[in-house]
């Protein structure tokens, strides 16, 4: 006998120093492979598409709580910087909300609601309707705050009408959370909007309420009023 020779019984396969001895090994151990049925497949797609909708609806969710938090903040940071602008004129109204900027205001990001896709897809100031206002008045940069106090459209007049309204009228407004209604003043407009809402009061305080319709005045859009009160 060839004592180099490691397989002793040349009718057996030889195995000796191979990682895998083909189906001998395998059903020594007791291992066998199937692959998988067409219905466990589908049936653990179904289940990957189910988690994975559930994960984007939270993640959805939580994005749109992020934005409705951080505009409450800005709108609170703006009545902070008119209050300023009212205790330095002699309470008198800022004629444009970018009026408060850079003296009050120092970041102009600050007038854009991260919610405003308007702005975000390239349109020009929601707070104008979309578009600069009639000439020769217009907004130097992106506005998303409804502002109806400024001089082409109000006067010191109807400022003081609406604050002196019961229960908390407001002045400043994002309208940007709710369900888009589509259309608006003009063809290119940005569209209308109802349901959550966001108000800007007189007191400095930013109040969660829902319009419950497409607003058309300023009376239904800062007071809780239809219309306007007789003078």
């Amino acid at each position: 006998m060839n004592p180099n020779a490691r397989c002793s019984a040349p009718a057996r396969p030889c195995s000796a120093g191979r990682p895998d001895a083909g189906p001998y090994r395998a059903a020594r151990r007791g291992v066998w492979r199937r692959a998988f049925t067409l219905i466990e497949l589908l049936v653990a797609i179904a289940v990957v598409t189910v988690l994975a909708g559930l994960v984007l609806a939270v993640v959805a969710r939580a994005l749109q709580s992020g934005r409705q938090s951080q505009c409450v903040s800005q709108l609170s940071r703006v009545g902070k910087a008119v209050h300023l602008y009212l205790d330095d004129y002699d309470d008198r109204r800022p004629l444009r909300l970018d009026s408060l900027y850079p003296a009050y205001v120092s970041d102009r990001r600050l007038f854009i609601c991260p919610s405003d896709a308007w702005v975000a897809q390239g349109g020009w100031a929601w707070g104008a309707w979309g578009k600069q206002i009639t000439p020769p008045e217009h907004w130097p940069f992106p506005m998303s705050y409804g502002y109806f106090f400024f001089s082409a459209l109000s006067d010191d007049g109807d400022w003081e009408k609406v604050r002196a309204q019961p229960g908390r009228p407001g002045y400043a407004v994002c309208v940007l959370h709710g369900e888009s209604l589509g259309g608006g003043l003009e063809p290119g407009d940005p569209p209308w909007f109802k349901g959550l809402t966001f108000r800007l009061y007189f007191d400095g305080s930013v109040v969660r309420w829902v319009l419950d319709r497409r607003w058309i005045t300023i009376w239904t859009l800062m007071t809780d009023q239809d219309r306007e009160p007789p003078d």
